[in-house]
């Protein structure tokens, strides 16, 4: 949700306009702009706030929320620091979202808050690893490169440009987000975490159950060779036919042939 319109004041000044909570959180990040707190943001029907696009709400030069936590999260170093900080009991982890909300904050997305930033990262990394799954069972049987990329786009928009920073070493592929792991009390050390996944990755009998969309993608690769099939069967039968027309034909020219050099023959003698 934008904020709302900016508030003139009697000194000349223009104050931004966030909602209380908003306002405090500006306040304590440092900067020196004046904000004041406004009414609440606008409700729908059941009462809750009206969700805001990650990607439609840019407020200064087109920065989007969504696209200021992919740059952070791309930036060198920075995602190395977000999974490590589970080690340390999740302070570490907070101080890096406050890191990503003054970001946010700095362009004007002042409905961002460190939850929020928070559950959307979880869901990269979600839709991240649906596309890592999705390529280790049936993905590489997609020969068609559109296709397949539309297919990895539908599971996670930005599994291109996350792909560098989440892909650089195997605990960066977790079985569960972040949180999941705080949340369950797996704290490992990073070379348990290494070998956890290799051993996961290694297992020759790994079953990789298939979603809907790709039994469909299976069926159809298994159809489409089948007919594949059938046309080549009937292509070679088509020719097998032809050939034996065509000896057929060239029997009877012979045969007459030699009836009409008998009869000639006969007629000389």
């Amino acid at each position: 949700m934008a904020r709302d319109d900016n508030r003139e004041v009697s000194d000349g000044s223009v104050q931004d306009v966030a909602s209380a909570e908003e306002a405090a959180n500006f306040s304590e990040l440092g900067n020196s702009q004046t904000v004041v707190a406004a009414k609440p943001r606008s409700k729908n029907r059941s009462g809750k706030k009206k969700s805001v696009f990650w990607d439609k709400d840019a407020v200064i030069e087109g920065k989007t929320s969504i696209r200021l936590v992919l740059n952070w999260l791309t930036t060198q170093g920075n995602y190395d620091k977000w999974r490590g900080s589970d080690r340390t009991n999740g302070k570490t982890k907070e101080a890096l979202l406050k890191e990503i909300v003054a970001d946010l904050h700095k362009a004007k997305l002042l409905h961002r808050d460190t939850a929020g930033v928070r559950e959307k990262i979880n869901q990269l990394e979600t839709g991240f690893r649906k596309v890592e799954d999705f390529l280790a069972c049936t993905g590489q049987g997609i020969t068609n490169e559109t296709s397949l990329r539309a297919e990895i786009l539908r599971r996670c928009a930005y599994y291109y440009e996350l792909k560098d920073v989440m892909t650089d070493r195997p605990s960066a592929r977790p079985e569960m987000t972040s949180d999941e792991i705080k949340e369950r009390g797996i704290i490992a050390t990073s070379a348990e975490k290494r070998a956890m996944a290799l051993q996961t990755d290694n297992e020759p009998n790994k079953q990789c159950k298939m979603a809907p969309v790709e039994e469909l993608l299976l069926q159809q690769t298994k159809t489409f060779a089948s007919r594949e099939s059938q046309r080549e069967r009937a292509f070679e039968n088509k020719a097998h036919k032809q050939a034996l027309k065509e000896r057929e034909l060239a029997l009877k020219e012979a045969k007459n042939l030699r009836e009409q050099a008998q009869a000639d023959e006969k007629a000389a003698g």
